[in-house]
């Protein structure tokens, strides 16, 4: 990033925190700000759009970027009365973009202001309930991302208040359910069901991106009504679909709602999930510009598999590899990073966490390990020349499949943690290959074989790498490891 970025970024920020330190430092703030004499006369000259309704707050004359970003930096403090007295004076009728990490049933009286917001996140407040979405649906037509992951209280009705059309019996001449440019809907962690996501699905003509547990099975729910009744299958236009943690799920659902969605070009699946088979991953073959891929398990969950890296993984990869641009992966053994990166040539951003082998050995993947580690005695594995972005993470790696992992000349961001086979040495052979010259940022977390020595093998003259070490692991002889809690070098 050029220096002038820089400058200009650091600059906002500070332009932002004084602005904060300014509203907090006196209860009479506000008050002050707004008797301010003849600043209405004085804004009277400036060219102001018919369409935006100015009144007597001054706040309205300032640009609507500016009046964001005051917003997303006073949010974190709405339970503070001042800055919910300050937060009635910014929200104005022009305003695009919202996010409230605080909510309170006052602020319903704001949302007839929402005609032309496009962003609203108010995830994770547990307290907002389905009145709220009733003004949304009537108000905000012209919204295009919502955010209400966590929002416990919110309900199927809040769904249908969104986006079905129809008279809102308290208020006259207005109708619900007018959301119906929403592109992203995010509603995990939410009591909305199965009707509720199919409610989406059927009233957002525009609906890309669908974030629920139940979305793949309200879409194979749909798939078998429709065969069951012989109607048309309906597609829909999704661009991404995942199976969260702890989603049930019945083995055969992801290729049926693979099917209704011709588009897909991102699949996330949390591997601790029961049911996935390794027919459920190469039903995915079928998704010819599948860009980003991840298989992930999560820590401190009882893993009970039943799809394995050669059998089920690996000729996923070989169909679609080529395609991918993103993948993140829990479920392989360090020998199958050569495979990885055989079918995977274009990627540009791997993500390879926790080491897994499971127990269960496929003949297929024993023939495809194999053949693989055949061609690897005969070669050097494929350098991901537009590779940029690599984390590795809880696993141990031996040192020529890190070496060649870091070799990649094209690498602008590295993040390792829990990895005590990562040592000096293996900066010191990376070193030699490209001496890391394209590095922007290295992250290193409970490394805790690496030194300063191996630190300082980075520095090279005229590149600025940003640096962070952190570890919680400490070692009597100090002068032959890291045991800062957390560090940060910029060098130039």
């Amino acid at each position: 990033m050029a220096l002038g970025s820089d400058l200009a970024i650091c600059y906002r920020q500070l332009c932002l925190d004084n602005i904060k330190t300014y509203f907090e430092s006196s209860n009479d703030s506000v008050a002050d700000f707004l008797e301010i004499q003849n600043f209405k006369k004085q804004s009277e000259k400036c060219i102001i759009a018919e369409d935006i309704e100015i009144g007597d707050n001054p706040f309205h004359y300032l640009p609507t970027v500016l009046l964001e970003e005051i917003i997303k930096v006073l949010s974190h403090d709405l339970k503070k009365p001042m800055m919910k007295t300050i937060l009635e004076h910014l929200i104005t009728p022009q305003i695009t973009t919202l996010k409230l990490s605080y909510y309170e049933e006052d602020y319903l009286k704001h949302v007839p202001k929402f005609r032309k917001l496009e962003k609203l996140n108010i995830s994770l407040n547990s307290s907002l309930g389905d009145s709220c979405f009733k003004l949304i649906g009537t108000y905000c037509k012209s919204l295009r991302e919502l955010n209400a992951s966590g929002c416990h209280g919110m309900t199927d009705s809040a769904i249908q208040w969104l986006c079905v059309e129809a008279k809102n019996q308290r208020m006259e001449n207005e109708t619900l359910g007018q959301c119906k440019r929403i592109e992203k809907l995010r509603i995990t962690r939410t009591q909305v069901t199965v009707k509720g996501v199919q409610l989406a699905l059927k009233h957002l003509p525009a609906l890309k991106i669908l974030h629920h547990e139940a979305t793949v099975t309200a879409l194979a729910n749909m798939t078998t009504f429709s065969y069951k009744n012989a109607q048309v299958f309906r597609k829909y236009p999704l661009l991404a679909l995942f199976i969260a943690l702890g989603t049930p799920y019945t083995s055969g659902s992801l290729n049926q709602a693979v099917s209704m969605c011709p588009r897909i070009d991102n699949i996330r699946i949390c591997a601790n999930n029961e049911g996935l088979t390794d027919n459920d991953l190469f039903c995915l073959k079928s998704i010819q510009t599948l860009r980003e891929l991840a298989i992930f398990l999560v820590p401190n969950v009882k893993e009970n598999l039943k799809f394995t890296f050669g059998g089920g993984v690996a000729p996923l990869l070989e169909l679609v590899g080529n395609s991918l641009e993103k993948l993140n992966l829990s479920v392989f053994d360090a020998d199958d990073v050569w495979i990885i990166t055989e079918f995977c040539p274009n990627l540009r951003s791997l993500i390879l966490l926790k080491n897994l082998k499971s127990t269960a050995i496929s003949s297929q993947e024993e023939k495809i390990n194999h053949q693989f580690q055949t061609e690897r005695s005969r070669k050097k594995g494929p350098i991901l020349k537009k590779l940029v972005y690599l984390c590795i993470g809880y696993l141990n790696f031996p040192f020529d499949i890190l070496i060649y992992l870091l070799s990649f000349p094209s690498l602008l961001d590295v993040r390792i943690h829990h990895c005590a086979t990562l040592t000096d040495v293996v900066f010191e052979e990376v070193a030699r290959i490209h001496q890391f010259r394209n590095l922007e940022r290295l992250i290193l977390i409970c490394c805790c074989s690496i030194t300063y020595d191996g630190i300082d093998i980075l520095m090279v003259d005229g590149i600025e790498t940003e640096i962070f070490v952190a570890t919680a692991w400490t070692s009597s002889e100090q002068d032959s490891a890291i045991t800062c809690s957390r560090k940060t070098r910029t060098y130039n």
